[in-house]
Order: C-alpha cells, then structure tokens, then sequence
C-alpha cells in the first residue's frame, strides 16, 4: 500500500497517516509470524539431523556395548530437548495470538493487560485461542483506560495535564476548533 494509492482516492493527509499506521502494524504481525516460521522451521531441522546422526552412529557401532549406551542417552537426551522446543514453539505461537487479538482490541500496555487476564482460562489448540476475548470484553467494559477507543465526538475531552487555553474573542476559539473552552471560561469569570 502506497500513500500515493491513497491520495488518488482523495483521503485527507490524516486519514492516509491513521491507514498507514494500521498497515504498518499489520505489516509487523505479518514480519513476527515469518519469523515465528522460519525459527519453526529451523528447529525441526535440526531435530531431524540429530536423529538422522544418531540412528546412523548406532547403526555403525552396534558391538560397543559403552557406545551403544551413550547412543541411547544421547536419543533420550534429543528426545526431551525435542519435547522442550516444540513446548517453546507453542508457547511463541500462542503469545503472538494472544498478541495479535491485543492489537485488534486496541489495548495500550499490553504488559498491563496480560496481568489482568486469567491465563489458566485461555487455551491454544490448532492454532484457536479461547477465553481471551470473553476476558477482553471484561476487561474493556470495566477497565476502559487501557484500550484505545478513539476519540469521541462532543463531550469532554481533557487536555492531559495541559493548561487550558483562554481565547480572546469567540472567532478565535473557533479558529482553533475549542469553542468548549471558551464557553466554559466565559461561565467560570461569570461566576466568580
């Protein structure tokens, strides 16, 4: 996706930068799923070779008993280290779908966020989670600072510890799209 693409569709400079932010963020999913594969990929590589090596030097030294054990030490050893990592390669896949469901809900620290969740009540099998969207929702209703909604049309929108602007005329309170503010310093010096 290009900006180019997008100006030709006569989007405003903002929507092209918010559309731009969402590709890129996918585009880093997509990047952290290839590498997921690609590491995947490799261990399992390097589990077939192992075994291959084994089966082979076992195959070639079937009289020396002492050989012989260490073969086996060393098959009992590969096949522990072979149930470790694929313990670590569902655990990776499972924290980059837990991750990706966190950037669909807009969470804002997802650190925060996975401390709230219940991880016994979310299962990963086949590449499904279940139990974390149920929390999500939970979670968004109860806890609603921690998700980015957006901004909100009209009511109140704080200015983040910033000082209020005072304007001098409503023409400028209205050039700078605060009209609020002025109305609400025009109430507070009436009634002071």
């Amino acid at each position: 996706m290009k900006r180019e693409e997008l100006k030709a569709l006569d989007l405003t400079p903002e929507q092209i930068d918010q559309i731009m932010a969402i590709h890129g963020k996918d585009m880093a999913n997509q990047v952290d799923g290839d590498q997921l594969k690609d590491q995947i990929k490799e261990l399992e590589q390097q589990l077939s070779d192992r075994d291959k090596s084994l089966k082979k030097l076992k195959k070639d030294h079937q009289e020396n008993e002492d050989l012989q054990k260490q073969i086996a030490d060393l098959e009992a050893l590969n096949k522990q280290n072979k149930q470790s990592y694929e313990q670590k390669i569902q655990d990776m896949e499972r924290n980059t779908a837990v991750d990706k469901v966190l950037n669909d809900y807009h969470v804002r620290n997802h650190k925060a966020v996975k401390a709230l969740l219940d991880d016994q009540r979310i299962t990963y099998k086949s590449g499904e989670l279940t139990g974390l969207t149920e929390q999500l929702d939970t979670l968004k209703d109860k806890e609603s600072y921690l998700f980015d909604l957006g901004s909100q049309e009209g009511g109140y929108h704080p200015k983040g510890g910033q000082s209020s602007t005072f304007y001098s005329s409503f023409t400028e309170a209205m050039k700078a799209g605060d009209v609020d503010a002025y109305i609400q310093a025009q109430a507070n010096t009436k009634e002071s």
